[in-house]
């Protein structure tokens, strides 16, 4: 009699039951086997953003997206793929020093190359899935996987702000009895960062103006104007080639890179200032949404799309204070 209760009670616990997929789908997305990357072309370029100094690297890649015309030139992945690599890898990398030009060329070309065979490859699933005549659901899930890659931030932001601000209404004392910060302090830090690289950008976008005026100067035999670091870079670049517009764009580039990280690179005392915040509180949201060196790897480390860096979008660069953070 006992054993049928028991068995009896078995089977009701086993239809309550709750299947563990239930919900949201999970998003996965290809392996470096099926878009045919080998462990040894990922593995050479972690080398290679190890052996220099990526930040002003990935910096770059950011400025370009974000001031380019074109937006179809190139995707968020193309910054998140290499800061992924950057965080998973067990060497340390440097923030100080500019990379040299070719040593940026070859890891761009690198990067745009892994990118577009991923992009490829979801194009071509998509492809397939039409001709197969998938159910909807699995449509869409490509659809979306697709289509996140390209998009990585809201497009009404105010919207996302006032929804997450009345998410929180009423729970103030126990969010900062447990996190150390209100919702309001994390909404304040995000438009300070987005205050201090738009107004940072757009300087930098300003001043390659003068940056160009002075090296076209230089190569008509003027260069009272140029610092030693850039008469440093005409040698390099005059080593190179004699053609002036080939010097010119090489030392540009080069000047690129020397200022991309300081659009992006934000001690906490200058969030903190920005979003009129005590540093105290700054700081415990700045380290609640960053990412350190060595992040774990997830998967085979083939270009993907990375939860770690969309809930986590900040990257601390230094363990020393003021600390300074880049978004990513």
């Amino acid at each position: 009699m006992a054993k049928k209760k028991r068995k009896r009670a078995r089977k009701r616990r086993k239809k309550k039951r709750v299947p563990r997929n239930l919900g949201a789908p999970s998003i996965s997305f290809p392996s470096s086997e099926s878009l045919k990357f080998s462990k040894d072309d990922i593995e050479a370029l972690r080398a290679a953003l190890a052996s220099t100094s990526p930040v002003p690297i990935v910096c770059l890649l950011s400025l370009e997206i974000l001031f380019s015309a074109d937006q179809g030139g190139r995707s968020w992945i193309s910054v998140e793929y290499p800061t992924w690599l950057m965080l998973t890898s067990s060497e340390p990398w440097s923030t100080e020093g500019t990379p040299d030009l070719e040593t940026y060329s070859k890891i761009v070309k690198t990067v745009d190359e892994f990118v577009a065979r991923m992009t490829d490859q979801f194009m071509a699933r998509n492809l397939e899935s039409r001709a197969r005549k998938e159910s909807v659901l699995d449509h869409l899930l490509l659809r979306v996987r697709e289509q996140n890659l390209h998009t990585r931030k809201p497009v009404f932001r105010f919207q996302s702000r006032k929804d997450l601000e009345q998410l929180f209404v009423g729970v103030d004392e126990e969010l900062r009895g447990a996190a150390g910060f209100l919702i309001q302090d994390v909404l304040a830090v995000e438009a300070a960062i987005e205050q201090i690289v738009t107004s940072r950008g757009d300087a930098w976008w300003r001043s390659r103006h003068d940056a160009l005026r002075r090296f076209q100067a230089a190569v008509r035999d003027n260069a009272t104007e140029l610092s030693d670091v850039e008469m440093a870079w005409f040698r390099v670049a005059r080593e190179v080639t004699v053609d002036p517009e080939q010097v010119v764009l090489a030392v540009m580039m080069q000047w690129w890179l020397s200022t991309s990280q300081g659009v992006f690179a934000a001690t906490t005392s200058e969030v903190a200032k920005a979003a009129a915040l005590d540093e105290r509180v700054a700081a415990k949201v700045l380290a609640r949404f960053a990412l350190r060196r060595p992040e774990g790897e997830i998967g085979d480390s083939a270009p993907s799309l990375y939860e770690p860096l969309e809930l986590q979008p900040l990257v601390q660069l230094s363990g020393m204070a003021p600390l300074p953070w880049t978004p990513c």
